[in-house]
């Protein structure tokens, strides 16, 4: 054991006594045989609630006894699961809120509230309860009765902020994820448009073919299929998610803005959450996203920077996969750590998980 986790150690089981200790210091110091390496000396230090924001459900809980149960709460905007609630006895911790079951068999919500994430902070029980010598549950009382049923009617306030605080973030992850397929799409064309500029120039060389006579060519289908002419800048694109009544309709594009629709029948069944209802972007929905986007790229392609499709449908085709496959190589490379809600989510990781049990 070292310094370092011992101290991590003594921050985690007495959490709540360091909060009360203003003048006192927990030191940790680890000594090393070698007297040429220094002596590392640690700080405890109790964990800053404060520095996670987030909504504060924070006061004393009433007995009949006339002793209390403090508690002190937040719903984190993001996740931090090892700051789940939990139980504390004079300072000590006795453990997560979720994972002592009589708490559970007398809660509505359970898990779904106490073991989520967001749900962060501390119960100091004080006289009120006692532990049992496991320390993992309390000794069946009176007084454990009326402690939680008081503690479960603060279940309600915590779940309506839970579920504002849940929207709040997938707006927020929506709106890091239509940053990201911007720049994947507007990457992918700015490629495009280089290679495109490169190509034609060389043509341009070998056929000593100017500007002005590459505007006057013949209709020699004989002539080279590469276009003899000067390679546009290429739009800059602006994706973003609406909902829309018709559930049909997968994307539309309105004064380069790409509009994604949510309410399609397609996009919903590709959109995951995980336990905590947090939104996960899976492989799926990745694929999804490139191939509306090949719709749209395949345009630019053609249309605009002046390239010439391929006259066999088979290769035209070709064209088509090939480029939602770009696309979506691009879009996994830059939603490599996605992380909706502050959760972390690797969606290689989910890519090669569905490889393997395929």
């Amino acid at each position: 054991m070292t310094a370092l986790s011992l101290c991590s150690d003594i921050e985690s089981h007495f959490e709540v006594l360091l909060q009360d200790l203003t003048k006192a210091k927990v030191i940790v110091s680890q000594h090393s045989k070698n007297k040429k390496k220094k002596t590392l000396t640690v700080e405890c230090s109790s964990f800053d609630y404060e520095e996670c924001g987030g909504q504060q459900f924070q006061g004393s809980i009433d007995m009949s006894s006339g002793s209390k149960v403090d508690y002190d709460i937040r719903v984190f905007p993001g996740s931090l699961p090892k700051k789940r609630v939990r139980f504390f006895k004079n300072g000590r911790r006795i453990g997560q809120v979720s994972s002592v079951q009589s708490f559970m068999e007398c809660s509505e919500l359970k898990a779904k509230l106490w073991d989520h994430p967001s749900i962060v902070g501390f119960i100091e029980v004080n006289q009120v309860l006692n532990p049992v010598l496991t320390r993992d549950e309390f000794v069946q009382t009176a007084s454990r009765e009326e402690a939680y049923k008081l503690l479960a009617g603060l279940e309600g306030p915590l779940m309506e902020a839970l579920d504002k605080s849940m929207l709040r973030n997938a707006d927020l992850s929506m709106g890091e994820l239509q940053n990201l397929l911007s720049k994947s799409l507007n990457q992918v064309l700015r490629q495009d448009s280089k290679a495109f500029r490169v190509a034609n120039e060389k043509f341009l060389d070998h056929h000593h073919v100017t500007d002005e006579t590459s505007t006057s060519s013949t209709n020699d289908t004989r002539a080279p299929r590469a276009p003899a002419v000067k390679a546009k800048t290429p739009t800059v694109y602006d994706i973003q998610f609406v909902k829309s009544e018709d559930t049909q309709a997968r994307s539309y594009l309105i004064d380069k803005v790409i509009s994604m629709n949510t309410s399609n029948l397609d996009y919903q069944s590709r959109l995951l959450k995980d336990k905590n209802g947090m939104l996960k972007f899976g492989p799926r929905m990745a694929s999804y996203l490139a191939n509306e986007l090949a719709r749209y790229y395949m345009d630019e392609k053609y249309t605009k920077l002046g390239l010439v499709p391929p006259e066999a449908r088979e290769e035209l085709y070709d064209d088509l996969v090939t480029s939602a496959n770009r696309i979506e190589n691009v879009v996994i490379r830059n939603l490599g750590s996605f992380k909706p809600g502050g959760a972390t989510h690797n969606i290689e990781e989910e890519i090669q998980a569905d490889s393997d049990n395929s």
